[in-house]
């Protein structure tokens, strides 16, 4: 048996602050999922703040990118942008790639709610191939889906189309059956761009049937 070292008085007040903070993360936590966005921004905003006098560099950009979240949540996309651009380059200095595709393809939305499409597709390409070194194969999916709905809505059906089967083939090797139905319905708006009714009223009669197995809504209107 030995006793653990004594920690001198600058580690105990680390160790103090870094408490709060996982606290102050944790409040955050609870107040975004109970929609309380304000009072989740304020803390964690205060995470942020001890984050920033530590060494935790992962925890300080998780704190970012969840204020991020709300940024984009209460419509601010500019100050969202920004925000995960923070998170960003912490996870691009610390080699978390995993990450650096998720934070790439959080700020491509934000371009996209902007209306920026160009910019939008320019990070979602960046994240995708970022998520493909990572193998995140579930971001990948998703950041298809997106783009194809981008290409919709820019005239361009045949990227539209390619972008939307690579989703929903992804996602059903991937036995994503929660997810699927973004893409069915992602394919169902661009037969109806298409003018090919027919398929559309089967790819999202395929939605609304998976929704409610799976319990997910997202298919129902």
């Amino acid at each position: 048996f030995s006793a653990l070292p004594p920690r001198n008085k600058e580690q105990s007040a680390n160790g103090a602050a870094l408490l709060r903070a996982s606290a102050a993360y944790g409040q955050g936590e609870l107040h975004r999922a109970m929609y309380r966005f304000d009072e989740a921004l304020a803390a964690y905003e205060e995470a942020v703040r001890i984050f920033q006098k530590s060494q935790d560099k992962s925890s300080l950009a998780s704190s970012f990118n969840r204020v991020g979240n709300i940024c984009y949540f209460t419509n601010r996309y500019r100050d969202a942008i920004s925000v995960y651009r923070r998170s960003l380059k912490l996870r691009r200095e610390a080699g978390d790639t995993l990450r650096v595709g998720r934070s790439l393809n959080n700020i491509a939305v934000c371009f996209n709610a902007l209306g920026e499409y160009q910019s939008a597709i320019q990070s979602y390409h960046e994240a995708t191939e970022v998520m493909e070194e990572a193998g995140d194969s579930s971001g990948m999916a998703a950041a298809w889906s997106n783009l194809a709905e981008i290409r919709l809505n820019i005239g361009d059906l045949s990227a539209a189309h390619h972008l939307a089967e690579k989703s929903l083939e992804l996602k059903r090797k991937l036995g994503d059956a929660r997810r699927l139905p973004i893409s069915y319905n992602t394919l169902g708006n661009v037969y109806i761009a298409q003018g090919n009714y027919d398929k559309a009223m089967h790819v999202y009669s395929e939605s609304l049937g998976l929704a409610k197995r799976t319990g997910n809504r997202y298919g129902e209107a």
